[in-house]
C-alpha cells in the first residue's frame, strides 16, 4: 500500500489446492426391535460414522418398501410401515448417498416380523363395501383400498366405505390388472387393448396422472424397493414367451425385460433370495427371475396353471386349477430349493392369495368362496361362503388391521374378512354365600369376559369344588 519512502507495488505466487481424497464411513442399522408382530410399524435408526460428520441423504430398503432419510449429526431415524413387511426375515438395508467427503457407502440388518396370535379359523365376513362395478383386482396403501375394474379404478376410504371412480378415459374398454402401490401413487396395468398401458394414478387428488406404454398386454405389477415390475400375458404366435418388465416408476423407463414363460398371470416376491417369481399360466410354470442380474435361474414345474402366488415363511404358495380342470390347488415351493412339494386342495378356479396373521385366503371364483389357510398347520381350517358374493376375483390385505378384502366382480362389491383375536379372557367365580352350613348347597355364578371390543364367549365351563365337580355350556 506504499509509505512515505515507496509507491504502492504488487507481486503474486500461485497455490494448487487438491480436494482431500473421499473416504468411506461407517453405516450402522439399528432397528427399534429385532422381533414385531403383523401390523406393527418399525422405527430404524441409521448413524453414519466419520469426522467430519457426513452429511447428506440415506435411503434405506426395508422389506418390499424404499424410504428416505436425511442426517442430522450424522443420524437419520426412519418409519417403516407395516404394510412393507411381510411374516419372516425382512432384510434392512441402508444405503448412505454420500457427500463432499464422503463415498457411498452402506450397512444392513434385519428385523422377523411373527404372525399376531389370530385363529385363522375365526375369520368371517362382517361386512361389504357397494357401490363399486366389477371390481376385479386389488390393492392397498397410503391408507386406501383400490380396485381396477372395467374402464376404470375406484378409490375406497377403508373407514368410512366412501367410494370414487376414476375412469381410464383414454381406454375405457380396457380391464384393469393387478394393482401395485409405491407412496401416493396407484400403478395399474391395463389389458384387452394390446398396446401396453399402465395407469398411474396419483392418490393425492384420485385422477390418472399419466400412462406409460409397457409391453401388450401388461396385467401384473410388483413394487419392490423403488423399482415397478410388470408382468405381460401377451402370448404370441410364433412361440416367444411373455416378458417382465422391470420400470422405474417416476418416468415409466424401462430399465430390463426379461423372458418368461407364456402369459404371466402373477408375480410373487422373495425377499430372502432377492428373486422374483413369474407365475406363467400356459406353462404351469414358476420363472425363479434373480433381481441382481435380471435372469431366469430355474423354472419349475408346478402341475398347476397357476393365477397367483405369495411368498411366506420360505415357501412360495401358489394357487390355480389342475390343466383341463376346475380343480383347485395349493402348490408349496420351497425358495431355498426352487422344488415344488406339498399340494393341498381347493375350491374350483382359485384367483388370488394373501397373506397376514399366519393365515392365507383364497378366492375360488366358481364356488362363491374363500379357502382359509393355517400357515402354521398347513392345512385348511376354514371354507368362508357367507357374506361372499358372486366370482370372487381379487384379494388385498391391509396389515395395521389384519383385514382381509374380496372383490366380487358379479356382485359388485367388496367382503371384508375379520379375526377374532386369540386371547385369553377372565374369568371371575362368585358364589351366591361366602359362607354355608352344612348339607346347604351353593349357586356359583362363573363370568367369561373377552374383554373391551371382543365378542362374548361361548362354550362350556367346569367347575370344581371340594369333592365335586360339574359342567354348564351358556
Amino acid at each position: 500500500q506504499g509509505d512515505s519512502n515507496y509507491n504502492t507495488a504488487s507481486g503474486s505466487s500461485s497455490v494448487t489446492v487438491t480436494a482431500a481424497a473421499k473416504t468411506t464411513p461407517t453405516v450402522t442399522v439399528s432397528p427399534s426391535q429385532s422381533s414385531i408382530s403383523t401390523g406393527q410399524s418399525l422405527s430404524v435408526t441409521v448413524t453414519v460414522a466419520g469426522s467430519p460428520t457426513p452429511t447428506g441423504l440415506v435411503i434405506l430398503l426395508a422389506g418390499t418398501g424404499s424410504f428416505d432419510g436425511s442426517l442430522v449429526n450424522g443420524v437419520t431415524t426412519i418409519t417403516v410401515p407395516a404394510v412393507a413387511l411381510s411374516v419372516g426375515a425382512n432384510s434392512l438395508y441402508a444405503t448412505y448417498q454420500g457427500d463432499s467427503n464422503y463415498n457411498v457407502a452402506s450397512g444392513s440388518s434385519s428385523v422377523t416380523v411373527t404372525a399376531s396370535q389370530v385363529s385363522c379359523n375365526s375369520y368371517s365376513t362382517t361386512s361389504q363395501i357397494t357401490g363399486i362395478t366389477q371390481p376385479i383386482r386389488l390393492g392397498f396403501g397410503n391408507g386406501e383400498l383400490i380396485a381396477s375394474s372395467l374402464g376404470q379404478a375406484y378409490v375406497v376410504d377403508p373407514v368410512s366405505k366412501s367410494v370414487t371412480a376414476v375412469p381410464f378415459s383414454a381406454y375405457s374398454g380396457g380391464y384393469g390388472g393387478r394393482v401395485s402401490i409405491l407412496n401416493s401413487q396407484a400403478f395399474i396395468p391395463i389389458t384387452n387393448l394390446n398396446q401396453g398401458e399402465v395407469a398411474v394414478l396419483n392418490l393425492s387428488n384420485n385422477t390418472i396422472s399419466g400412462y406409460y406404454q409397457i409391453g401388450y398386454e401388461p396385467y401384473s405389477s410388483l413394487i419392490i424397493g423403488r423399482q415397478l415390475y410388470i408382468g405381460d400375458t401377451v402370448q404370441w404366435n410364433n412361440g416367444n414367451p411373455s416378458e417382465v418388465y422391470s420400470v422405474n416408476p417416476s418416468s415409466g423407463q424401462v430399465s430390463a425385460s426379461i423372458n418368461a414363460g407364456h402369459i404371466i398371470q402373477a408375480l410373487a416376491y422373495d425377499s430372502t433370495h432377492n428373486r422374483v417369481y413369474a407365475l406363467n399360466y400356459y406353462d404351469s410354470t414358476a420363472s425363479a427371475i434373480d433381481l441382481t442380474s435380471n435372469i431366469v435361474t430355474a423354472t419349475i414345474s408346478l402341475g398347476v396353471m397357476p393365477t397367483a402366488g405369495v411368498v411366506a415363511n420360505g415357501t412360495l404358495f401358489v394357487v390355480g386349477d389342475v390343466p383341463t380342470t376346475q380343480q383347485g390347488k395349493i402348490v408349496e415351493v420351497d425358495t431355498s430349493s426352487n422344488a415344488a412339494g406339498t399340494t393341498i386342495s381347493i375350491g374350483r378356479d382359485p384367483t388370488d392369495i394373501v397373506t397376514v396373521n399366519g393365515c392365507a385366503f383364497v378366492p375360488n371364483q366358481s364356488d362363491y368362496t374363500v379357502s382359509v389357510l393355517d400357515l402354521t398347520a398347513n392345512t385348511i381350517v376354514k371354507t368362508i361362503s357367507s357374506g361372499i358374493g358372486q366370482s370372487p376375483t381379487g384379494a388385498v390385505v391391509d396389515p395395521s388391521t389384519g383385514y382381509v378384502y374380496i372383490a366380487n366382480q358379479s356382485s359388485n362389491s367388496i367382503s371384508i374378512l375379520t379375526s377374532v383375536p386369540a386371547t385369553t379372557p377372565t374369568v371371575t367365580v362368585t358364589p351366591s354365600s361366602l359362607s354355608i352350613t352344612t348339607a346347604q348347597g351353593l349357586t356359583v355364578t362363573v363370568a367369561v369376559s373377552g374383554g373391551a371390543g371382543n365378542p362374548t364367549p361361548t362354550g362350556s365351563v367346569t367347575l370344581s369344588g371340594g369333592g365335586y365337580t360339574s359342567s354348564a355350556t351358556t
